[in-house]
């Protein structure tokens, strides 16, 4: 997960090993595109990656998701009940 300026905030063991992840940097560079274009467009993009690492001959199949996070509403403001109003239940 990345935040507004593109610095990782949450990944996993696997994205690091796989070397999509550096430090707290995404460097992946067709997933670096992708996220620009969902920046820019909130369009959600899917692709699979082949890839290798220096010194290992396998290669690793991975699939990823680029999606836009919604920010939560505010929640609504409350209204302070009025003293003198009847409350429910109460006799009229």
């Amino acid at each position: 997960m990345l935040d507004r300026d593109g610095g990782v905030v949450t990944t996993s063991p696997a994205a690091i090993t796989y070397g999509l992840v550096r430090g707290s940097s995404l460097v992946q560079p067709e997933l670096l595109r992708m996220v620009a274009q969902v920046a820019r467009d909130g369009v959600i993009r899917e692709t699979h990656l082949e890839l290798s690492r220096p010194g290992i001959s396998s290669v690793i199949y991975v699939a990823a998701r680029i999606a836009p996070l919604r920010r939560r509403a505010p929640a609504p403001a409350r209204r302070r009940p009025d003293p003198g109003a009847p409350r429910r239940g109460d006799p009229t």
